[in-house]
């Protein structure tokens, strides 16, 4: 069996067979991240996860290519697979880390999510959680449009809270909670990414004004939240 997928397509609701391919290239992502790329290793284990067959799937659809009883993913192959991973573990951060799920529900469901999310519901939600580098499992997690972009931006044009004047007005661009019960602290406030705050007092506590009224924090939770300034851009002050 051949397949033809559009990896550019914008409302990703794949077909069974899309699904099988994006899941066992994901599969081999995280094998091929651990050193694993013997084909009769990944074969075993992609029959056991998927169904048999798959591999010699993935070979004839050019998604995979085998040398020397080794495999290796073709370009078209690396772009959803890079994908399938991102997605899999933003959604397994976003059902830990906001959702709360219990642990044994959140790989059934990120499986699920991974195939349905959109690039721009992607780059969504890696944004609300700051563009976190790795899964609750420790896997890196693959960097995206959006995370080039924070970091282009990242320096005099977006900085955290903590370092803006009395003021000085802000769109959040993305929070970096340590941990998270104050995650859910920020969000319970309403400062999420896309919200405008103005500063109004910055000592001894961070006083802003938002649409929904008046916040006041310490500035270590300040320190979390990075803002993209909109007025005197390049002032800062150092702490003390």
């Amino acid at each position: 069996m051949v397949l033809i997928m559009d990896v550019n397509k914008k409302y990703p609701i794949p077909s069974t067979e899309e699904e099988d391919v994006e899941q066992a290239l994901g599969i081999l992502w995280t094998q091929f991240e651990q050193g694993v790329i013997k084909k009769s290793e990944l074969e075993a284990l992609l029959q056991e996860a998927i169904r048999p067959g798959i591999l010699e799937d993935l070979i004839q659809g050019g998604f995979v290519s085998q040398t020397d009883g080794n495999l290796c993913m073709s370009g078209k192959g690396l772009t959803i697979a890079h994908d399938m991973a991102r997605r899999h573990r933003l959604a397994e951060r976003l059902l830990t880390d906001v959702l709360e799920l219990p642990r044994e529900q959140i790989d059934p469901n990120a499986c699920r999510l991974e195939h349905v999310i959109t690039r721009d519901v992607e780059n969504a939600i890696c944004t609300l959680l700051g563009h976190p580098q790795a899964c609750p499992h420790g896997f890196s997690i693959p960097p995206g449009e959006c995370c080039m972009k924070a970091l282009k931006h990242t320096g005099p044009i977006v900085a955290p809270l903590s370092s803006m004047l009395e003021g000085q007005e802000g769109q959040i661009v993305y929070l970096s909670p340590h941990n998270r019960p104050e995650l859910h602290r920020l969000l319970s406030m309403g400062l999420v990414p896309g919200s405008v705050v103005r500063v109004v007092q910055t000592s001894p506590a961070v006083v802003v004004s938002t649409p929904d009224g008046i916040l006041a924090m310490d500035p270590v939770l300040a320190d979390h939240i990075f803002l993209r300034r909109k007025n005197g851009a390049g002032a800062h002050h150092e702490k003390q």
